[in-house]
């Protein structure tokens, strides 16, 4: 089940909720002001990490060769 973020266009309340499948904006009520009249907002999604984790570095480079069961083909 998502986690969805609303915005009440009555109180200006914005808030999160965790939505069934079945249920539509129109099953939604804001949580302080009871009223219908909300709105599901655009959110991002939270990730791991960060853009400098997302580098790729090469992988270090035997000094030698490993031999024919290795795989590395070196």
């Amino acid at each position: 089940m998502p986690i969805y973020e609303y915005h009440c266009a009555h109180c200006e309340n914005d808030f999160e909720l965790l939505v069934m499948n079945a249920a539509t904006s129109e099953d939604i009520s804001c949580p302080t002001c009871s009223e219908d009249d909300v709105v599901r907002k655009f959110s991002s999604f939270a990730t791991a990490g960060s853009a400098i984790d997302a580098v790729a570095t090469p992988a270090p480079v035997p000094s030698a060769p490993c031999g024919p069961a290795c795989g590395c083909h070196h």
